[in-house]
């Protein structure tokens, strides 16, 4: 069907739309959902999925709602590397007042301007 390859851009469409079909009905399967959860720690790369799944958490909150907390406690808390490598270019202080983490959850201004 595919010759053996899936070009990335339509595996990442895929896994997308297999994510938010789970995240729709995962309170069907609360056992799966927590694992799905668990299966993130240590993960690297995994950011942008992360990010993702907080956006749209579906039925998660009530599937597995411990596993979700602890889930976005490890998302959206600094850990002790990621500190480390921020303190060593900025100084102890963010430049910013929001790190660009921040930035994803922050809804687009409704104030457009009008010439």
């Amino acid at each position: 069907m595919f010759g053996g390859n899936i070009p990335e851009n339509e595996l990442k469409v895929m896994e997308e739309e297999l994510r938010t079909a789970f995240l729709s009905f995962c309170n069907h399967t609360p056992e799966l959902a927590a694992s799905y959860l668990q299966s993130f720690v240590g993960r690297q790369h995994a950011d942008e999925t992360k990010l993702g799944i907080l956006k749209f958490r579906g039925a998660l909150a009530q599937a597995a709602p411990k596993e979700l907390a602890d889930f976005t406690i490890d998302t959206l808390v600094e850990n002790g590397e990621r500190e480390r490598r921020r303190s060593r270019h900025s100084g102890p202080f963010p430049e910013e007042p929001f790190e660009f983490i921040d930035l994803k959850f922050l809804p687009a201004s409704p104030h457009r301007a009008v010439s």
